[in-house]
């Protein structure tokens, strides 16, 4: 007896011991496992940060936005327009518009009561056998169900009553229509009374809203008819699955597993049941009051809600200027949410598991973190163009969550919560644009798109580009293009727009999308030729070169607009001899020449992001730059003929951007190339630090020289019809390089480039006219004139050029 006690007593301390050990050496494992089992995980949403310009002015914000939303279901349910709607569309698969239903409803009833009863009942139509299988197909009868639940939720419950009667027991008499039967006219007089006090409560909503109700009305269609093409796609889908599953099924012979095929009225049926229930934009913004408005009518205004969040908005003074370059927000890519969707199943593992490793618990953390704060849902808007999708990692934040567990103790099974989060905003982003000269450069060229004035004749407008840039540190001022598309065109018809034929989605002050299709640079590559053959010492700035008109090199001849005879620097760049740069360039030859536009930024991408190193040093990843489209200099020895045609910027060197000529003038006005930057700071980090200059490799006198030359071409040259009274209004002068590319089987492009003031400048500058026909100096000299007339380049100048 007392042995059995002692081992009873040993088995007791035992259990004891490891009671006490779960409860204390591995009391934090167990808690936590039953956090991970019990604990409830509420996200709470992320705010991206804002893009501003230079001078503080917001160019995308996040603010509390009212949206107006529609949904179906519960609009075909619940109104006696929608109601009526549905019933049409059991009937042949159409869709009646919005304006057709509301507006003309009492037709629209009036087509439905003059239906015949067999529509209702197959057992009356004639043609109707129940053994035959081909009429049961023809004549689903769950669209006939459907028909007469529509039915009855108009003409209410009289009409309820007759119409049982007759589907169950046959007792319709000698009705022989719809309307026949008894209810149906004190129904129709009721449905039309709603239908009209619905649609009085439509228009209401969409004057309050700033709408008007055409307008509202389309925006509804066009969430219907969203439902409808993913039907449609969804259940083509579907029927080819079915067919072929039905036709390996025949193949495997009598005895294999066969499902029976649904009727397509059934599977679209299913289909709508399914998706009607989301939520469509029906408008947005709207005012609070559409909210009182919605509840207020709810019975009359069935589908419609108002959602309220913080949103990506562009404020009206700069929602259409730059948008490529600042991009836009949407859903997140098919990638994205893949992503999210394997972390979140994988996480849903995990914690199904009663106890996990070391190894799958720090998964377990990891998921937990991703799927809480950085995962993408599919509400959620992220990046996808532009600076908005270059800069997602530093605008888009953290999401913040709120964990909560059941409740112990004397709080019974009450939720505490055991963890917040709050979420990380986004960081602010300022950049180097000028909203001012970024309004200024595209208001002109959105005039020159309408029409150019050239010698005196208004001709047909043509597409182009405005660069501004400071040349004492690279900023970029404006990057303007034309056309362009507007904000809401780019969120709605962007597709539409890649196929347009002017291209309202190719960004042409940097190329961006058109690889392949750049233009060269013309005359306005003179100066860096002039500067190669300075810096090598093949030319001195007062001699001359001989200019006969032509210059034969082997089978090609190369000419020039003039015969200019004995020319110096200064009047070649003021006439823009090309045989002065043809001989200059074969005297430079074509591998110095070539090594010398490269340092001059030629011949190569130019990253506004600074190519993302200055952002990496501060811990900023920048997913997908913002750059220039680009052709690589040759990499292969140039023939005479070549060298000689890329001293007048022709081939080889016949693709370069606007931002890339605004660069070059830009260090030849300021002594020293500054490289191009686009972001001037980043909330957290402070300013970005400029990159270092490049040298131009020639000594004062030279430079010098080829800054007279510039002059010159304004002073008495190919640009000397400058608007001279705005340059003294403005207090400012000009130096400049008018350009005329020649294109294979097409007109000649419009350069004209340079930089102001003279000394000193803040401003460089590149105008681009695409496929003119004209000089230079004809096209692009009419647009600087209109720019020199525009307030926003005033206000910039007295704000730089003054004291």
């Amino acid at each position: 007896m007392s042995v059995v006690f002692v081992v009873a007593m040993l088995g007791f301390l035992v259990v004891q011991l490891r009671l006490v050990a779960l409860q204390v050496g591995q009391a934090d494992t167990w808690r936590w496992e039953a956090r991970r089992t019990a604990t409830r995980f509420t996200s709470l949403p992320f705010e991206r940060g804002w893009i501003l310009d230079r001078n503080g002015e917001p160019l995308a914000r996040t603010e509390e936005v009212r949206d107006l939303t529609f949904r179906f279901r519960d609009w075909r349910r619940g109104t006696a327009v929608g109601q009526a709607a549905a019933a049409a569309w059991t009937l042949d698969g159409r869709r009646r518009s919005m304006r057709t239903t509301y507006d003309g409803f009492g037709q629209l009833l009036d087509e439905l009561l003059a239906l015949p009863l067999e529509v209702l009942d197959p057992t009356l139509d004639p043609a109707f056998d129940a053994d035959d299988e081909a009429s049961a197909v023809l004549s689903p009868r769950q669209a006939r169900r459907d028909l007469a639940w529509y039915l009855v939720k108009l003409l209410a419950r009289e009409f309820d009553a007759a119409l049982d009667a007759g589907l169950d027991e046959g007792e319709w008499g000698a009705a022989r229509v719809v309307g026949d039967l008894p209810g149906a006219a004190t129904g129709r007089v009721a449905a039309a009374a709603r239908a009209s006090d619905e649609r009085r409560a439509l228009y209401d909503l969409a004057y309050q809203s700033g709408a008007t109700p055409h307008a509202l009305m389309a925006g509804l269609d066009e969430a219907v008819l969203f439902i409808d093409e993913r039907v449609e796609r969804i259940a083509a889908r579907q029927e080819r699955e079915a067919v072929e599953a039905a036709a390996a099924a025949a193949a495997a012979g009598p005895l294999a597993q066969r499902d029976e095929p649904l009727h397509p009225f059934l599977r679209r049926r299913n289909l709508h049941a399914e998706f009607d229930n989301d939520t469509a934009l029906a408008l947005s913004p709207v005012p609070y009051d559409t909210q009182t408005l919605v509840a207020l009518r709810a019975d009359l205004l069935a589908g419609f809600g108002v959602h309220s969040e913080r949103r990506r908005t562009y404020p009206p003074a700069a929602a259409d200027h730059a948008p490529l370059i600042l991009g836009r927000v949407g859903q997140p890519s098919p990638a994205d949410t893949d992503v999210a969707e394997r972390n979140r199943l994988r996480l849903a593992d995990l914690a199904s598991l009663e106890q996990l490793t070391p190894e799958e618990l720090a998964e377990f953390e990891s998921l937990r973190v991703h799927v809480r704060e950085i995962d993408y849902t599919y509400s959620e808007q992220r990046g996808n163009l532009g600076l908005e999708s270059a800069l997602e990692a530093v605008l888009r934040g953290k999401r913040g969550y709120v964990a909560v567990a059941p409740g112990e103790g004397e709080q019974g099974g009450t939720d505490v919560e055991v963890e917040r989060l709050p979420p990380r905003r986004g960081l602010n982003v300022t950049l180097t644009l000028d909203l001012r000269l970024q309004q200024a450069a595209e208001a002109v060229l959105d005039r020159a798109l309408e029409s150019i004035e050239v010698g005196g004749e208004t001709k047909a407008g043509v597409p182009g580009a405005i660069v501004l840039l400071d040349p004492r540190s690279g900023q970029v001022r404006a990057l303007a293009t034309s056309p362009r598309p507007s904000r809401q065109d780019l969120s709605t018809r962007y597709g539409e727009l890649a196929r347009a034929p002017l291209g309202p989605l190719h960004q042409r002050a940097l190329a961006s999308g058109h690889l392949g299709n750049l233009p060269p640079p013309g005359s306005t590559f003179k100066p860096a030729v002039a500067l190669a053959g300075l810096a090598h010492g093949v030319v001195a700035p007062g001699e001359s070169l001989y200019c006969g008109k032509r210059i034969q090199v082997g089978t090609r001849v190369l000419s020039c607009l003039g015969t200019h005879g004995d020319i110096d620097l200064d009047e070649a760049l003021a006439k823009s001899c090309n045989q002065y740069f043809y001989t200059l360039a074969e005297r430079v030859g074509g591998e110095r020449l070539l090594a010398y536009t490269d340092r001059l930024g030629f011949g190569r991408s130019t990253s506004l992001l600074r190519e993302n190193e200055v952002l990496a040093s501060f811990g900023i990843p920048v997913h997908s730059g913002v750059k220039e489209e680009f052709v690589a200099l040759p990499e292969r020895r140039l023939g005479r003929a070549e060298t000689m045609s890329m001293g007048i910027g022709q081939a080889p060197l016949d693709d370069v951007t606007p931002l890339q000529v605004a660069v070059m003038m830009g260090a030849i006005g300021h002594g020293e190339l500054r490289p191009p930057s686009l972001v001037a700071s980043v909330e957290g980090f402070g300013s970005l630090p400029p990159r270092a200059p490049v040298a131009l490799g020639v000594d004062a006198a030279d430079l010098a020289a080829v800054r007279r030359g510039l002059e010159a071409t304004l002073d008495r040259g190919t640009a000397d019809h400058v608007d001279r009274h705005a340059l003294e209004r403005l207090g400012i002068d000009v130096a400049g390089k008018t350009g005329t590319p020649e294109v294979e089987n097409k007109p000649d492009h419009s350069w004209f480039a340079g930089y102001l003031p003279r000394h000193d400048p803040v401003l460089a500058f590149a105008i681009f006219l695409e496929h003119t026909g004209e000089h230079g100096g004809d096209a692009g000299v009419p647009v600087f004139n209109a720019l020199l007339d525009e307030p926003g380049l005033a206000a910039y100048l007295r704000q730089e050029v003054l004291p």
